[in-house]
C-alpha cells in the first residue's frame, strides 16, 4: 500500500511527501525527479524538446514503474491525472490524497519561479485558474480524501492527519 498525493504544482506534495517518508519509514518517490534522473533532463526541457504530449508519455512509463512497489510515498505531477491510462493506476496502488490549496496561496508560493514550464510567459494566477477548472473532476475522480495546504505553517498537523487517514483506512484492510 503506498501513500499518493497528486494535486496542482505548488500544492505542497514534495514537502509533505518527504516529512511523511520520514515519519513512517516509508520510501519517498517524486515521479518528476524520477523521471529528471532517468532522462538526464530537466522537466522544463523535456518539455520544450518533446512537447507536453512527449512528456506525458514518459511520465506515464514512469508511473507504471514506481507503482509496482509499496510502502513508498509517491509525490506526483501536477498534470498526471491528464491521462485516462493514469487514473486508475494511482487509485489502485495506495491511498490518494488531494492536496488542494487556494488559487491565492498557489500563485503566492509559485511567484517568480521559472521551473515550471506550464507558468511560463503567463499571468500566474489565471494559468493557475484554469489548469484546476480542467484539472479539478479528475483529481476528485482519483482522490480517497482531499487536504487544504494553503496554510504553509500547518504542514505538521497536514502531515498527522494523512499519517492517521491512512493507518486508520490500511488497519481496516488487513
Amino acid at each position: 500500500m503506498n501513500i499518493v498525493l497528486i494535486g496542482l504544482m505548488g500544492s505542497g506534495k514534495t514537502t509533505l511527501g518527504q516529512l511523511l517518508a520520514e515519519r513512517m519509514n516509508y520510501t519517498f518517490v517524486d515521479t518528476d525527479s524520477v523521471i529528471e534522473s532517468s532522462h538526464g533532463e530537466s522537466i522544463k526541457s523535456l518539455f520544450d524538446s518533446r512537447g507536453e504530449d512527449g512528456f506525458r508519455d514518459i511520465e506515464t512509463a514512469t508511473l507504471k514503474q514506481i507503482f509496482s512497489s509499496s510502502n513508498q510515498i509517491i509525490s506526483t505531477g501536477g498534470g498526471i491525472v491528464l491521462r485516462e491510462e493514469n487514473r486508475p493506476i494511482l487509485s489502485d496502488s495506495g491511498r490518494v490524497y488531494w492536496l488542494n490549496p487556494t488559487i491565492e496561496s498557489l500563485s503566492d508560493r509559485l511567484s517568480g519561479d521559472v521551473t515550471r514550464p506550464l507558468l511560463q510567459g503567463v499571468d500566474i494566477h489565471t494559468k493557475l485558474t484554469e489548469l484546476m477548472k480542467e484539472r479539478e473532476a479528475l483529481y476528485a475522480a482519483c482522490a480517497d480524501s482531499i487536504i487544504d495546504t494553503s496554510d504553509a505553517t500547518k504542514i505538521e498537523s497536514i502531515a498527522n492527519d494523512i499519517q492517521k487517514d491512512f493507518e486508520a483506512h490500511y488497519d481496516s484492510k488487513r
